[in-house]
């Protein structure tokens, strides 16, 4: 009788060890959200909705692309690691950044911030003026036209290309003239925190920071680089002569001490 009752019993612990081995496993495992969004002509953030993304696990390679809902990416079921993440979207630069994943509880979110830089066309020249344009079903006789028609010609000619306000200058930090470090906080010290913190900048003509947030990084480090990042200073830009605002990141990297 002894017998048989010792057998039950461990067979129970057996079986609640499993349980628990389990539940640890699942616990590895939760969801990951991007919030993307871009920065407005005034400064101010955009949502972005139904942008393509996936992560790639550093240590297998492995590639896992993301689910929309509700016109957000999503990660439902991500193991905690290290990734490189890779965002998508039409009619804005490609933007791929590392990001430290972790669970803090079993089925748990973890949200995540993302800007993004408009694309800027790459050639903004105009066509040459000297030649007057290709007409269909129309013969052109160079030097014979009456001035009627080099008016009419004129008028036909393309309106010169636009300015755009602002352009995209992608990451930052080796354009800077001044680039004043963050201090490491002794709540983040005593923590042992460690990590990348991105933060995003618009730059106006003269060279200063007009908007600095942080997109992404520890939330104790991420106000120490916003504030550092708002002294940071650059030559002013210019797009065919004219002065012109630039947005992009600056990232700072923390060492656990």
């Amino acid at each position: 009788m002894k017998k048989v009752s010792m057998i039950s019993v461990l067979a129970v612990l057996a079986l609640v060890g499993l349980v628990n081995r389990s539940a640890f496993a699942q616990s590895k495992a939760c969801s990951l959200v991007l919030n993307i969004s871009t920065l407005g002509e005034s400064g101010e953030a955009r949502q972005i909705k139904n942008a393509r993304a996936f992560v790639v696990r550093r240590n297998t390679r492995r590639r896992i692309p993301a689910t929309l809902v509700s016109g957000s990416p999503q990660f439902p079921r991500l193991r905690a690691g290290h990734y490189r993440l890779t965002i998508l979207k039409r009619g804005f630069e490609k933007t791929t950044q590392e990001v430290d994943f972790s669970c803090s509880a079993l089925n748990s979110k973890t949200e995540v911030e993302v800007s993004l830089e408009p694309s800027v066309p790459v050639d903004i020249s105009t066509p040459p003026s000297g030649i007057p344009p290709v007409r269909r079903g129309v013969t052109t006789i160079f030097g014979t036209a009456a001035p009627a028609e080099s008016n009419v010609e004129a008028r036909n000619e393309p309106a010169p290309a636009r300015i755009p306000n602002s352009i995209s200058g992608g990451v930052l930090n080796g354009k800077a003239i001044e680039l004043p470090k963050p201090v490491y906080p002794p709540i983040a010290r005593q923590a042992h925190v460690s990590g990348t913190v991105v933060v995003q900048v618009v730059i106006d003509e003269k060279g200063n920071i007009i908007s600095a947030h942080a997109v992404s990084g520890h939330p104790l480090l991420q106000g120490v680089c916003v504030e550092a990042a708002r002294g940071a200073r650059f030559s002013p830009t210019k797009l065919m002569g004219q002065p012109v605002k630039v947005t992009g990141v600056i990232t700072y990297n923390f060492v656990a001490q």
